[in-house]
């Protein structure tokens, strides 16, 4: 959610208007842990008071285009519990790759 409605945030070629998807970052602990524990510190300091609610963080934000979302994304909540949760005991990924079509996907692309 940003100034431009609901759609993909991320850095692109065309360039990047400045939201930030908080969930995209707390979704990235398992790939780089520190790094992104930093920025959701970070931003909940910085942040908290326009952008936490009852519910977590809300689904984006533009500080410089003062645009701050009251939305909440079940699909990004969701997201967010899985990736923690494989950041803390791996179980999501875990189970996902005892699933034999899962295995075998990952065998071809060589991963």
């Amino acid at each position: 959610d940003g100034p431009s409605g609901y759609k993909h945030y991320g850095a692109t070629d065309k360039g990047h208007d400045g939201t930030i998807a908080p969930y995209a970052m707390i979704a990235s602990v398992p790939f780089v842990p520190s790094l992104a524990q930093e920025g959701v510190h970070a931003m909940a300091r910085k942040y908290a008071g326009r952008i936490w609610g009852p519910y977590g963080f809300t689904s984006g934000f533009n500080k410089d285009r003062k645009c701050y979302s009251t939305e909440y994304v079940g699909i990004h909540l969701g997201l967010t519990a899985l990736m923690l949760e494989n950041y803390y005991s791996g179980f999501v990924w875990k189970t996902m790759m005892e699933n034999p079509v899962v295995r075998e996907g990952m065998r071809k692309a060589k991963l």
